[in-house]
């Protein structure tokens, strides 16, 4: 029965498009039952028998899917069964969804011949070709150095691919997480739902990390080489991190003053808009993290 609902939500994700954006975070859905149910061999059995079943009703296109829904799905259901913490289900499907998506990155480009990099390149220079065309049609000539701004981020984007693969992952993995726990519930189990956002505190040693891959980001590397793509990977998601810590804090300390949530909510969404006021939420988060301005707050 699951492995059915998993075939109908699968051919929804490839064949309608209306629902097929939804039906996606939910594929993992029927392994995450049928695991937490029966453990994990026969989840992981569950994911064998759906390889040949994929493929039998669909094309080996269908495969990826499977696999990388099919295996996260796994990981979710083990880690519901085994833990009370939401965040560690959360880090587990995080990572195995970014996983198999870099497996499927891996088998495109060496088996496949596929340069996506490349692909990507190409996509970015068709859209600012593009983009040049309309802005002449209307009588407005493009400037230079805003198109060479736009080539050169573009550019680092390329480089940012792990960094996508895992914000990918997390996205997967938090939407699949929130679409699970009431269906589990629903199904007499008991699973633990996120804490409120404002109790969030990454571990301390995440500040240490970012300062020494501060200081690395100051050396200078080739652009390219595999020091400069592990460098600004690695800082790219622990600003990320530190951003996140920012807005926990800001959650914690209009709570504390019996404000409405909105306020912090509407601040989140200014920062994510305007990298300023997301750089000063960053800062937020490292000096929380630093000094434990919550402690402080509370004692104030």
């Amino acid at each position: 029965m699951n492995l059915a609902i998993f075939i109908v939500l699968l051919l929804i994700t490839i064949y309608v498009p209306a629902l097929g954006v939804l039906a996606a975070f939910t594929l993992s859905i029927p392994f995450i039952i049928y695991t937490v149910r029966h453990g994990l061999k026969n989840g992981i059995f569950m994911v064998i028998i759906a390889i040949p079943i994929t493929l039998l009703l669909g094309t080996y296109v269908l495969l990826p899917f499977a696999l990388m829904f099919g295996i996260s799905g796994v990981v979710m259901g083990y880690l519901f069964s085994k833990t009370k913490l939401a965040y560690v289900v959360l880090l587990g499907g995080t990572v195995s969804f970014a996983l198999t998506l870099l497996l499927q990155v891996v088998v495109a480009s060496v088996f496949l011949n596929v340069d996506l990099q490349g692909v990507f390149q190409q996509s970015v220079n068709d859209s600012i070709q593009r983009s040049e065309e309309i802005m002449k049609s209307v009588g407005q000539a493009p400037v230079e150095e805003e198109i060479e701004l736009i080539r050169e981020n573009m550019r680092m984007m390329t480089y940012l691919i792990p960094t996508l693969l895992v914000g990918a992952g997390v996205i997967l993995a938090f939407i699949t997480q929130l679409f699970s726990v009431p269906v589990l519930k629903r199904l007499g189990h008991k699973p633990v739902s996120f804490p409120p956002l404002r109790d969030l505190r990454l571990p301390k040693s995440l500040l240490w990390y970012y300062l020494i891959t501060l200081v690395c980001s100051l050396i200078p590397l080739d652009e390219g080489s595999f020091g400069y793509i592990a460098v600004i990977n690695l800082l790219m998601v622990l600003q990320w991190l530190m951003f996140l810590q920012g807005v926990s804090f800001l959650f914690y300390y209009f709570h504390s003053k019996g404000r409405s949530k909105a306020i912090p909510v509407v601040i989140t969404i200014i920062a994510l808009v305007i990298p300023p006021a997301g750089t000063v939420l960053r800062i937020v988060g490292i000096v929380d993290l630093g000094f434990n301005l919550r402690k402080s707050n509370s004692q104030s």
